[in-house]
């Protein structure tokens, strides 16, 4: 990564990676992302969802062959749906990722009861 940053135009806005973030109990790659890693300071970027959070970019952007692995190393399983629990006792808005996310956690944990509104509210 350093020796790419060394190289990118002036005019680039971001840079995406693939992520690789699920594996089956041998090690293969369930699932595989690309997602912005690295952008330009000065656009100001932002991120968005209460989990799951993406960076949303825009402009000139280009697709790295860099690859991350990610895997964890400690299971916090109740941590995203303590975080989506928690907004929705604030109040905290909800966009149409954070419920369709909110309601697989609960679906997770077997709340099926809990995911229909969740989901219906989706």
């Amino acid at each position: 990564m350093l020796k790419m940053k060394k190289t990118l135009p002036s005019s680039l806005d971001a840079v995406t990676i693939k992520d690789f973030v699920a594996f089956d109990e041998s090690s293969n790659v369930l699932v595989s992302l690309r997602q912005v890693r690295l952008v330009k300071c000065e656009k100001q970027f932002k991120w968005h969802g209460a989990v799951h959070e993406y960076l949303k970019a825009s402009g000139n952007i280009i697709h790295s062959d860099i690859l991350i692995i990610h895997k964890r190393i400690h299971q916090n399983h109740n941590r995203n749906l303590l975080i989506f629990e928690n907004r929705l006792k604030k109040g905290g808005p909800f966009t149409p990722r954070d419920l369709c996310y909110y309601g697989n956690k609960l679906d997770d944990y077997g709340h099926y009861q809990k995911a229909i509104p969740i989901y219906m509210d989706f």
